[in-house]
């Protein structure tokens, strides 16, 4: 993962905070959730972090819940805005 970078196709994007999370690091796993939030990692962000097997040892912990709210959050803003592209190009993405 050094060599590669946390977004797009070939990007590692939450690897790492599974990674420190099974390892028992949890403060190493918290810091790099925050540097993928920060970075912009969204993919699959619901089945990774929130259901994966491999972050159960961060599920209970404050500052986990307040990432996650942070991301859900800032998916329901992504979401109104493109329903209000939607609304004023329609689903073809031309003006109506």
């Amino acid at each position: 993962m050094r060599v590669m970078q946390r977004l797009g196709f070939f990007g590692y994007g939450f690897a790492d905070v599974e990674v420190y999370a099974r390892q028992g690091k949890k403060e190493q796993a918290l810091n790099a959730l925050r540097q993928a939030i920060d970075d912009g990692w969204r993919v699959s962000w619901w089945t990774q972090a929130e259901r994966s097997p491999h972050t159960e040892s961060l599920r209970d912990n404050p500052e986990f819940k307040a990432m996650m709210d942070e991301i859900r959050s800032d998916m329901a803003t992504q979401l109104k805005h493109v329903r209000e592209i939607e609304a004023h190009y329609g689903a073809a993405g031309t003006a109506e």
